[in-house]
């Protein structure tokens, strides 16, 4: 079974990241949040964090596709979704219960 992880907080640690110390007027740190976005050019950025922003940007895409409201949550042939267990064998437990037989 091919397993995808996605850590869909990754934006939200980028937003972060680029709120660290912004000034109180709200026009300036406009400004300079936008110059700290203009300076995310993929051969500026470490190779690692880039992959983590990319693969956070489709996890929430997949997320919306499959209407995840919440997470941690883990989707099963794109239909079925177990939530708040991070745990793949717990979850996986927890879909082959529900569909009331076992997969392995």
């Amino acid at each position: 079974m091919a397993v995808e992880v996605y850590a869909l907080d990754g934006l939200d640690k980028l937003a972060a990241n680029l709120s660290v110390q912004l000034p109180t007027e709200p026009n300036v740190a406009r400004r300079t949040a936008m110059a700290r976005l203009g300076r995310l050019d993929p051969g500026q950025v470490d190779p690692e964090q880039l992959d983590a922003l990319q693969r956070a940007a489709s996890g929430l895409l997949k997320a919306a596709e499959y209407g995840i409201d919440r997470y941690p949550a883990v989707v099963f042939d794109g239909y079925a979704v177990v939530y708040g267990v991070t745990d793949l064998d717990e979850a996986f437990r927890h879909f082959e219960t529900r569909q009331g037989r076992a997969l392995r």
